[in-house]
């Protein structure tokens, strides 16, 4: 059971195992001098479990209460009936009794006016406050933030990868994409099949895991062993733009996106804004648009466990503070709960699908994933992606071929979709959605009466739609205004707020409703945030390849799709060709960017080339200065180039690559392409185009970045059409 932790004093003062009405009240005769004395204890442990306190007091003062009560009505009697003298020790009684209702009058006026009540405070005001008692407490030598890390700032962004890493022994170096997960889908063989205890409410202070959910087998998490607690709560405490202090930077920053890119370093004035009609202007509103969405989804996936995460941040306060006891273990790890594993609030309905690995990633993610991430938010469901799991439909049992880590499925390379996690009995007992149910959905937005019902749905992707779930662009602007309602996020400050208000929410909510394609891009775009791993390693690989003295508004990038596309998708054309193809682009967006047509001095010196095709990223060895090429090539010489799209394939290249590497290649090759000004792109290739999605989101290095598909070239020669 997850609780605020429980109050270790407890048994020295004859108090049950659990502080409740019921329970006090079998005291009130014989123990009014055992609450007393706790009373005058519980103030100092009040800070860290604001809500179990004040339950606690109440119960003390009405038992007090009663304890008067049922004196002054047997002193009554005693006088109507003209009994023996009241004995001493029940005068003792009653004035212990009005002592305590004193006590907690006065207690109650300070609780009242320090606003640590959770119906006057927001939870960061709750976990300040623990903070700042933790840290000035005198009976012991801690020292908020530095025996504490989780408990200095709260907010901060950053994370100390050095501490609450899984085991001991996890230290991280070089670490690469091929990490042990193995742990992450612990199986927990239930000890008893009696217990159905699900003691919860919406208190988060006092939210409690439930016997059934800690003792089953659960479809866990993957455990990374760069994970840490502070990292996860973060995901799940700060969405909310009003709730923290850098602009939700804790789930933004876990996108694809570059760290000064303009979708991480949105700030606009709004008055700027408001009374603008450039292009400029619009732009900025649009990459606020894709922000907030992409908050939305987050917020729909992980505010399910926002009541759990403020209770463990609480228990952890106090086991770190309080426990002399080193070796002890706590209830999450006894029962193998991971660190990314939560089992939400009590209502949190589920949607289950599968990943396909039999078609290209690209293609699959565009066409089914972020269909079902669409089913899931329009329902007020999460969303997760169970792939070669031992229970469920077939299509989930049956093996990912698209990883390759132990688990085999997208946590390999990618971030949970979500921190709620189900058990085996949660999936088994689930409703599968019938291929006539799911369109009937599309064309209405709601699913029947009986389906809505269900804790755990199950869908297969059924490939191409013909349009969105009705309502869908409805429903993100109903969550993003959620995460403005003052009511719920009580921080005014308009810089935590990115300075929005709501005619600039106006103005968001028209370009989400009117935009082609929206809601498909920040879809796609939250499936794409890499796990820890991937992306550290990611992040060496383009500090490796890029130049020190690389500057994105003189480098264009090319991506070229080859291999097995040519013929089958897509025409193709020799390196040669796109030599030519570079030269040309480079006048033309010269040009466009300097108005001068007098000159052939080109603003470009660099190309950044990336390439499933061994035979296109050998070719840029023919040319180089030497040869009159006036572009350098930037590139990754440690992309895998595995020749195929198909991840069926992947296993049969020379050398035995494998699918988590391909995987990470082929994100690399997707990071790469942010890099430049200016990007040419394969419209027939749906990873290209993933592409183009992060760039249009503002992604990019670049501030204004330029795209161009292949199909809408000047030139005729170099037009490739899909076949």
């Amino acid at each position: 059971m997850l609780k605020a932790e429980r109050i270790p004093y407890r048994e020295n003062y004859g108090l049950s195992e659990d502080v409740s009405a019921n329970t006090l009240n079998t005291y009130y005769s014989t123990t009014v001098v055992n609450l007393y004395l706790a009373s005058e204890y519980l103030p100092d442990f009040f800070p860290v479990q604001p809500t179990l306190f004040s339950s606690a007091s109440h119960c003390f003062t009405a038992t007090a209460i009663r304890s008067s009560r049922a004196s002054s009505k047997l002193i009554k009697q005693n006088k109507d009936q003209k009994m023996n003298p009241i004995p001493k020790n029940l005068v003792l009684f009653m004035v212990l009794s009005i002592l305590a209702v004193l006590h907690f009058i006065q207690m109650q006026k300070a609780l009242t006016a320090n606003n640590y009540l959770l119906t006057n405070a927001t939870p960061q005001e709750i976990i300040a406050a623990n903070n700042s008692q933790l840290a000035n407490d005198d009976s012991s030598s801690y020292t908020a933030g530095v025996d504490d890390p989780i408990a200095g700032d709260f907010l901060a962004p950053s994370v100390n990868e050095s501490v609450l890493i899984q085991g001991e022994d996890d230290a991280i170096t070089n670490a690469t994409i091929d990490v042990d997960t193995s742990t992450a889908r612990s199986e927990s063989t239930p000890s008893s099949n009696d217990g159905t205890k699900t003691n919860k409410n919406d208190d988060p202070m006092v939210f409690q895991n439930s016997f059934v959910w800690l003792n089953a087998t659960r479809l866990s998490n993957a455990n990374e062993v760069l994970m840490t607690e502070q990292f996860v709560h973060n995901l799940i405490m700060n969405t909310a733009p009003l709730d923290t202090l850098d602009g939700s930077k804790d789930a933004l920053a876990q996108t694809m996106c570059f760290e000064d890119s303009t979708f991480m370093t949105w700030e606009e004035d709004h008055n700027k804004l408001k009374n603008s009609t450039s292009a400029s202007a619009s732009r900025m509103i649009e990459v606020l648009a894709y922000r907030l969405v992409f908050l939305a989804i987050h917020e729909n996936q992980f505010g399910p466990a926002r009541n759990e995460a403020l209770a463990r941040y609480s228990l952890r306060q106090q086991e770190e503070h309080r426990n002399d006891d080193k070796n002890s273990s706590s209830v999450l790890e006894k029962h193998n709960v991971g660190v990314f594993d939560y089992e939400c609030d009590p209502n949190t309905k589920f949607l289950v699908t599968s990943h396909n690995s039999g078609m290209g990633f690209g293609a699959t993610t565009r066409t089914q994933a972020v269909d079902q991430i669409h089913l899931a938010v329009s329902t007020g469901r999460v969303v997760l992606f169970m792939n070669t799991i031992p229970v469920g439909p077939d299509h989930m049992r049956s093996q990912y071929r698209a990883a390759s880590c132990d688990r085999f499925d997208l946590q390999c390379v990618f971030l949970p979709m979500s921190p709620c996690v189900i058990s085996n009995n949660d999936l088994e007992n689930g409703t599968e959605i019938s291929k006539e149910a799911y369109y009937s959905f599309l064309k209405t937005g709601k699913l029947d009466d009986e389906l809505d019902k269900t804790k755990v749905l199950t869908l297969e992707g059924f490939g191409y739609k013909d349009k969105e779930p009705f309502l869908l662009r409805e429903k993100y602007v109903n969550l993003i205004s959620s995460l403005y309602d003052e009511n719920l996020h009580k921080n005014k400050n308009s810089n935590v707020a990115w300075r929005v208000d709501k005619e600039i929410l106006d103005k968001v909510k028209e370009v989400i409703m009117n935009e082609k394609y929206f809601p498909d891009d920040v879809a796609l775009h939250y499936m794409l945030r890499p796990n820890l791993a991937a992306k550290q390693e990611m992040e060496r690989i383009i500090d490796k390849v890029v130049p020190a003295d690389f500057n994105p508004e003189s480098s264009i990038g090319l991506a070229i799709r080859a291999s097995d596309k040519c013929g089958r998708e897509s025409q193709c054309m020799p390196f040669s060709n796109y030599t030519q193809l570079i030269r040309e682009f480079a006048k033309k967006r010269s040009l466009t960017r300097t108005g001068d047509n007098t000159t052939n001095t080109t603003l470009y010196d660099t190309v950044v080339l990336t390439s499933e095709s061994k035979e296109m990223m050998v070719g840029r060895f023919a040319y180089t200065e030497k040869n009159g090429f006036p572009f350098r090539f930037v590139v990754n010489d440690e992309d895998v180039a595995q020749g195929s799209g198909q991840p069926g394939k992947f296993y049969e290249n020379e050398g035995a690559v494998t699918p988590d590497r391909v995987m990470l290649s082929s994100l690399t090759a997707v990071k790469m392409q942010m890099l430049s000004e200016s990007t040419v792109l394969n419209g027939c290739s749906s990873f290209h185009k993933i592409m183009a999605s992060l760039l249009k989101m503002g992604c990019g290095r670049s501030k204004n970045n330029y795209m161009e598909f292949l199909g809408k070239n000047d030139n005729p020669e170099f037009r490739m059409r899909c076949t």
